[in-house]
């Protein structure tokens, strides 16, 4: 059977075991619930430490569209009294006909303010090993996307499985059989590897077909699927407004191929647009860092001739790419390698054109528009002016 926390997006699976769960931490579940589901029994129980010798009720409801709680979807509701610790407890039967599906519980007493409340996916283990059969002996992309578009228990035991298969509604037709067709082209030996198929692949339509403005938002929900470093402490978190000038660059590579092996070049794609953007925004004294940070990237070599010019030298050649306004990662790489060449020649514009790498520098700092060699001083006179960022807009 397969379990998971909608919430913590935590998955569990036993085979003929008793399956115990303790949820994530819930921001509305100050308290402890744990629930435990065998087949069809599900034990509920909790501590109340504040409330002992209290009447407590649990209601459980399962989730339909068609019906709001208490209309039709309602699977249990009991009461009982808590120990004198704050402890309760419930035991209770699913129905055959409950099955698989989301499933709400609430625990509340007289002294809550508000329930405790937590959703959770049950799926039996028949429903997965049918799913698993269905997706793995499927005749073609077509009779793929058909068994999950018509079979809700297909979707619910994908979902248990880590796959994100709630969002196949957000798909058209045609582009639900892009995705049936990567998973059957990659690997089947298991859900791990369904997962590594379907959720890259899902995911690149879902970034294909995003608006441009809403392009940021697309990328950090789903940026586990596209493998993309874009947490607190990243490089893109602390763009800040800057981002938007990822987008724009991403936005003129897209569409990307949703096969598997097509992950590799969103990635890229991602990687070259940070670059470029950090270039154009780093200023005097954060430029030596941005190259250090993406010579992979930008196809440089800080280890061959430019690691022989003496200090001043690579000061004008750093000096060179700050405060420009470069489109591509191969303009970077040009604009260094003609420096290195010759660091003390004159500081031209880059020619990139477009406006879409973003020039300017950061909010506070300023960018260089060129270096000035002092004679008869072993250091340079950099001018600076003010940047002028944009706000992102952020649009879901």
């Amino acid at each position: 059977m397969g379990l998971k926390f909608r919430r913590c997006l935590t998955v569990f699976l036993a085979f003929g075991m008793l399956l115990t769960v303790w949820p994530c931490a819930a921001e509305d579940a100050p308290a402890a619930m744990r629930v435990e589901m065998e087949e069809t029994r599900v034990t509920v129980r909790g501590v109340l430490p504040d409330m002992p010798e209290e009447l407590v009720m649990l209601a459980v409801y399962k989730d339909d569209p068609a019906a709001g709680i208490g209309r039709g979807n309602t699977c249990f509701i009991g009461q009982t009294a808590s120990d004198s610790k704050g402890s309760y407890g419930f035991v209770f039967g699913l129905e055959e006909t409950d099955g698989a599906g989301y499933y709400r519980f609430l625990i509340q007493s007289r002294s809550m303010e508000a329930p405790l409340t937590q959703e959770l996916l049950y799926v039996r283990e028949a429903d997965l090993e049918r799913a698993f059969s269905l997706i793995t002996n499927a005749a073609d992309a077509a009779a793929l996307a058909a068994a999950w578009q018509t079979e809700a228990n297909v979707r619910l035991a994908m979902e248990s499985q880590g796959l994100l298969a709630e969002d196949l509604t957000l798909l058209s037709g045609a582009e639900q059989q892009q995705v049936a067709q990567a998973v059957l082209d990659g690997g089947q030996e298991d859900w791990t590897a369904l997962a590594a198929s379907f959720n890259p692949a899902l995911a690149i339509l879902r970034v294909n077909g995003a608006k441009k403005t809403g392009l940021a938002d697309m990328l950090e929900q789903y940026q586990a699927a596209l493998g993309l470093p874009l947490g607190a402490e990243s490089a893109w978190a602390k763009l800040g407004a800057y981002q938007s000038r990822v987008t724009e660059l991403l936005d003129r590579a897209r569409p990307f191929s949703p096969k598997a092996e097509a992950l590799a070049e969103v990635q890229s794609a991602f990687s070259e647009a940070l670059a470029i953007v950090e270039v154009n925004t780093a200023t005097a004294g954060t430029i030596a860092k941005v190259l250090e940070n993406y010579e992979t990237v930008l196809g440089i070599d800080l280890s061959g001739d430019y690691s022989r010019l003496t200090s001043s030298e690579q000061t004008l050649v750093r000096a060179a790419l700050v405060g420009q306004n470069f489109s591509t990662a191969a303009a970077i790489k040009r604009r260094f390698e003609e420096k290195v060449k010759k660091p003390g020649g004159t500081t031209t514009p880059a020619g990139t054109g477009g406006g879409t790498g973003g020039g300017g520098g950061r909010p506070g700092g300023g960018s260089v528009t060129g270096a000035v060699e002092v004679t008869g001083q072993d250091k340079h006179c950099l001018l600076y002016t003010s940047p002028s960022p944009r706000d992102r807009q952020k649009s879901r």
